[in-house]
């Protein structure tokens, strides 16, 4: 039974590890795609969030929520990571 949990948890925290990495990267994507398709959006004028403000504004709010979402389990998955092993001097855990 512990070995079941831990392997499920250890598969659970990659996952989201995973999440914490790919989410940012996944972000520039999209917006910079979402710019480069929408008249008017200048990459070097406007701010990201700018392209929210218009009739296709759902898919930003959508890439800001999901991004929101990888980043948000990412401290508690890097903890989870760091407890498990050993101690190291001069590491972050």
């Amino acid at each position: 039974m512990t070995r079941l949990y831990s392997l499920t948890h250890s598969r659970l925290t990659l996952l989201l590890l995973a999440g914490g990495v790919i989410g940012p990267p996944l972000f520039i994507v999209v917006f910079l795609i979402e710019g480069a398709t929408r008249p008017g959006y200048s990459a070097w004028r406007n701010y990201v969030s700018d392209l929210a403000l218009s009739n296709q504004g759902w898919e930003q709010v959508a890439n800001f929520l999901s991004v929101a979402c990888c980043l948000s389990d990412l401290p508690l998955d890097s903890g989870a990571c760091c407890r498990r092993e050993r101690p190291r001097r001069g590491g972050l855990c």
